[in-house]
């Protein structure tokens, strides 16, 4: 007797459990929130207190105080780390069984940080049925890590095809805990060791620059410029860094394949931004564009590569005019990562930014004294 295909419209079947695609545990979001808090209390305990922190270790050293800094980040990256390493362990224990692939496509999803406009991320969605005892149930975690998407969606898709016969492994004390991979991901371990690492880095070339740095421009600069040459020669440098990377990206990006694709919305999204106790109200264009690489659908609403603009409601609408919803147009999409497209490749934005950076060395340059 042939096995009988999965009923995808019986409303008896049993969902995933909420919360388990991903979100981190509660006792994770805990640990971090109790770690901020301590640190916020330390500071403000320990800031004048000299005798409680010669009992600590390190307390009298300024390097106290950068650990202190670094501790929540430090403790971000080993709690998720240790979160991952859990479900592991629990899902060697899983047992296993047969189901169906019962949707596989690519989604959508918006995305909207307050004071930034919204943006498109395009994730695989897997869904999968199986049965244990006289019960369906229908998982949509494909793995441990969880796949995000990016450049992996279309091998995500190739390997779970709607109708394919999967291996389920699920918690035996709640099947709507389920996984189609409970391997760790390769390279989870290493990039979190490369945060780590580039997070000390970044800590203690900043502690450098504060102190050992600043005390040598306080020696070789005019009175009360040192503050502002050391902010202009590092943002400077930060910028000349941003520079060589977009546009290297840039010219990588002058070769990519274009694809036909379709403008499914235009429109304008109001973006407000409150600093400083004012708040400021700006407009951009919102395109959204369909298009197919492989026999598979994308949107993205990126027009100038690498570069977002806000401006009046009258620019915004300008912008927005010139991609009328139909209208057919042409999209370049990265060959190692379809996600990721755009309509245009705004190679002189380089320029900007290189006179960007010049012009902090030039600000640092002066405030230094090198102009006499």
């Amino acid at each position: 007797m042939g096995r009988s295909k999965p009923n995808l419209e019986n409303p008896a079947v049993m969902q995933a459990t909420p919360g388990r695609s991903g979100e981190p545990p509660t006792w994770a979001v805990v640990i971090v929130i109790a770690v901020i808090v301590s640190v916020s209390f330390l500071f403000w305990l320990l800031d004048d207190n000299v005798a409680l922190r010669a009992w600590l270790p390190f307390g009298l050293s300024d390097y106290f105080f950068v650990g202190l800094i670094a501790l929540p980040m430090v403790t971000l990256i080993l709690v998720a780390l240790l979160a991952k390493l859990i479900d592991l362990r629990r899902a060697k224990s899983w047992t296993t069984t047969q189901g169906h692939i019962a949707v596989s496509k690519v989604a959508a999803r918006h995305h909207q940080f307050a004071g930034s406009e919204t943006t498109v991320k395009n994730e695989p969605v897997v869904e999968y049925e199986f049965t244990v005892g006289n019960r369906r149930y229908r998982g949509s975690r494909i793995g441990i890590g969880d796949d995000a998407g990016g450049a992996n969606t279309e091998a995500t898709l190739k390997r779970y095809p709607a109708g394919a016969t999967v291996t389920v492994f699920y918690d035996p004390a709640d099947p709507r805990n389920c996984v189609l991979e409970r391997d760790m991901p390769e390279g989870v371990a290493k990039g979190c060791l490369v945060l780590l690492v580039a997070a000390a880095v970044l800590i203690v070339g900043g502690y450098f620059l504060l102190t050992t740095g600043m005390d040598f421009l306080e020696r070789h600069v005019p009175a009360g410029r040192a503050p502002i040459t050391m902010f202009a020669a590092c943002f400077g440098a930060f910028v000349l860094l941003f520079f060589f990377s977009f546009r290297a990206y840039s010219k990588r990006a002058a070769n990519w394949p274009a694809v036909p694709g379709t403008v499914v919305s235009s429109a304008t999204e109001r973006i407000e931004k409150v600093e400083d106790g004012r708040r400021t109200i700006t407009y951009a264009p919102a395109v959204e564009y369909s298009y197919r690489v492989n026999d598979i659908e994308y949107r993205s609403r990126t027009i100038n590569l690498g570069i977002t603009a806000a401006g009046s409601q009258g620019w915004a609408e300008k912008v927005a005019a010139r991609y009328p919803v139909g209208r057919t147009l042409e999209v370049h999409h990265d060959p190692a990562d379809p996600t990721v497209a755009a309509l245009e490749n705004p190679t002189g934005a380089s320029r900007i930014i290189l006179l960007v950076a010049l012009a902090c060395f030039a600000l640092a340059a002066f405030t230094g004294g090198l102009f006499g």
